[in-house]
């Protein structure tokens, strides 16, 4: 309840600055004073429209949390509470979002859990950028496409190298590297360069027999993250010196 200070504050007409002589001294107090007062009462008039906000808002349901946020609404920029109006109407909408949210983000990740992950995308993607979830959202979506990417990649490496051939075994050791750290078919895309990595060094080895300069080129593909590496690299220099000519005898006389 106001008392009557209150009052009369807020019924006293303000002074024009324009009462107070241009050279006057006091014509920055007027100013003052005029500011001052018109925030107070600005105050009087929205306070019990603020508190009636919260004390709607209480329940925290999304009926009580709706209506907390129109009362808070009320109150226009520029007037001397909008700054704590607009933070509590943030906090309201940001439980509100939640409440709206929280189920779709579930259901997305249970789709994502039974495997349907093309499913829990689509289903996630309804949660609009600036949301409280949306956060959340944009996670568990880039990390269910790096997943997707993953597996794709893995099937087109498989692909590439059921040709067995040596171009096929090396497409098959370029994609699989390509299959990103956090997709869970990294494992098996690492066991995939093994595999092919292994094929080609065989390869080269048969090559070597009849053709160093195509087992050199073979065994060039296999790369460092293999254990084959090793291996492939003490061949490829074996096979180079055998490929350098003798140097010439010295003539006798």
């Amino acid at each position: 309840m106001l008392n009557r200070a209150d009052w009369a504050i807020s019924l006293r007409p303000f002074p024009k600055p324009s009462m107070v002589g241009q050279g006057n001294p006091r014509r920055a107090e007027a100013r003052r004073l005029i500011a001052d007062w018109s925030q107070r009462v600005e105050d009087m008039q929205d306070r019990p429209r603020l508190d009636q906000a919260e004390q709607v808002a209480i329940p925290g349901d999304m009926a009580s949390l709706q209506a907390a946020i129109a009362e808070a609404s009320q109150i226009r920029p520029g007037r001397s509470l909008y700054p704590q109006a607009r933070e509590r109407i943030r906090d309201w909408t940001s439980q509100v979002q939640t409440m709206q949210d929280r189920p779709i983000l579930d259901r997305a990740r249970a789709l994502a859990l039974s495997g349907n992950l093309p499913a829990a995308i689509q289903t996630v993607e309804s949660i609009a950028s600036g949301r409280a979830l949306s956060g959340e959202a944009q996670r568990d979506l880039r990390d269910w496409r790096t997943q997707i990417q993953g597996q794709t990649q893995l099937q087109q490496a498989y692909q590439a190298a059921s040709s067995n051939t040596i171009a096929g075994l090396v497409s098959s050791i370029r994609i699989a590297s390509q299959v990103s750290p956090n997709s869970s078919a990294r494992a098996e895309a690492d066991r995939l360069i093994e595999a092919s990595s292994q094929s080609l060094l065989q390869t080269a080895q048969a090559q070597s027999q009849s053709d160093l300069s195509s087992a050199i080129d073979t065994a060039e593909n296999i790369p460092s993250r293999s254990s084959a590496y090793d291996s492939a690299q003490s061949l490829i220099q074996e096979w180079r010196s055998r490929q350098e000519p003798a140097a010439p005898s010295s003539p006798s006389f």
